[in-house]
């Protein structure tokens, strides 16, 4: 199950600042902020925007339809789509292997 506190972590696990020296949030926080803004966008919940980020990141990408949005802010919003499409693929293989380890409970 996909959600923005394991994103968050993943972030963090991966070496992205948290908080800046002066103490103010940081990239993981805006990370963070830029994918539930893009869930906003485009009417979608956490799950449903880890199903289709691959084809967001075309849209948001500067080949694509969605690029003025995309670019905002040093590109933080395709860049945080991308950083969001790596989480869920490193999620994928945890979330498979753990329903067969529940199967093999059962």
């Amino acid at each position: 199950m996909v959600n923005t506190n394991e994103f968050k972590n993943y972030l963090i696990e991966k070496g992205y600042s948290e908080f800046t020296k002066s103490g103010r949030r940081s990239t993981v926080y805006d990370y963070d902020f830029r994918v539930k803004r893009v869930c906003r966008a485009e009417q979608l919940n956490i799950k449903d925007l880890a199903d289709k980020v691959e084809s967001l990141i075309l849209d948001y990408s500067s080949t694509g339809i969605k690029w003025e949005l995309g670019r905002l802010s040093h590109e933080s919003v395709i860049n945080a789509l991308k950083a969001f499409n790596r989480f869920v693929k490193e999620q994928a293989p945890l979330e498979k292997k753990s329903i067969f380890k529940a199967l093999l409970a059962n």
